[in-house]
């Protein structure tokens, strides 16, 4: 059996690096576009929403977007108001961004591996 170091190989830095890169930047476009869809009242709902670092997972690499306000989810989840529309923003922005956001990340990730 041959025991692998936990140790990286240039190229396998220079993957996770524009993985890292990559996230940041698909996270960015997401929550811009879920900052343009929330609906304001007061706008800390608006002001709070964020994305975070990339952190390691069992899985991988992943990114946390989102907010801290305790009525976030309630309000994510919301069927709509009197005029009957959602008031979701999170969903929203993720699923018309997927397909740019997967391009954003191979394109980061092609990028470091390519070393430029």
């Amino acid at each position: 059996m041959v025991k692998r170091s936990n140790k990286m190989t240039g190229l396998e830095a220079r993957v996770e690096n524009g993985a890292k890169i990559g996230l940041i930047l698909s996270g960015d476009l997401i929550i811009g576009r879920a900052i343009d869809r929330v609906h304001v009242i007061t706008e800390r709902l608006k002001r709070s929403l964020k994305r975070g670092n990339p952190y390691r997972t069992s899985n991988g690499l992943a990114i946390s977007m989102g907010s801290d306000v305790e009525y976030a989810f309630t309000e994510e989840m919301r069927e709509g108001s009197k005029h009957g529309t959602s008031h979701a923003y999170m969903r929203p922005a993720l699923d018309e961004s997927r397909r740019e956001a997967i391009a954003i990340f191979g394109k980061s990730v092609v990028r470091k591996m390519v070393r430029r």
